[in-house]
């Protein structure tokens, strides 16, 4: 199958799935959709480690920060325009040292917000912080 059918199917399959800290957030979302395109094992250095944003926030400064993550899994992190986004990009979004991940796919950004579930974003024109996928 490829790689925009098995991330279809991704969306479809955990589209009602409510967020929850160190389960289903937009850091597992991310990594729970690298795992599922090429059978990878990201998400289970990540889940379980925390259950809270206080804990979440304090696992990620232990862990590799997001941008270095992207890299070592083969993405290539630098500052896009918004119109040049591209399906399978990543946004990087830094917040109060916390960094959250959206995805682009179909014209728009995919995330999992806390205290709902899977959510559509419009991108803001400008420039943003993309993990930018090599076509491995």
């Amino acid at each position: 199958m490829n790689r925009h059918l098995r991330t279809l199917n991704f969306l479809v399959t955990r589209g009602d799935r409510p967020f929850e800290w160190g389960q289903w957030d937009c850091n597992l979302f991310i990594t729970d959709l690298l795992d599922h395109l090429d059978g990878g094992k990201r998400s289970s250095e990540i889940r379980n480690q925390y259950d809270s944003l206080k804990s979440a926030l304090r696992f990620q400064n232990k862990y590799t920060p997001a941008p270095e993550f992207l890299r070592i899994n083969g993405f290539a992190v630098k500052q896009k325009s918004t119109d040049l986004l591209e399906d399978h990009d990543i946004v990087l979004v830094e917040t109060h040292g916390y960094w959250s991940a959206r995805l682009v796919f179909n014209g728009r950004l995919w995330t999992v917000v806390e205290d709902a579930a899977m959510m559509i974003f419009e991108q803001e024109p400008g420039t943003v912080l993309v993990g930018e996928y090599n076509g491995q």
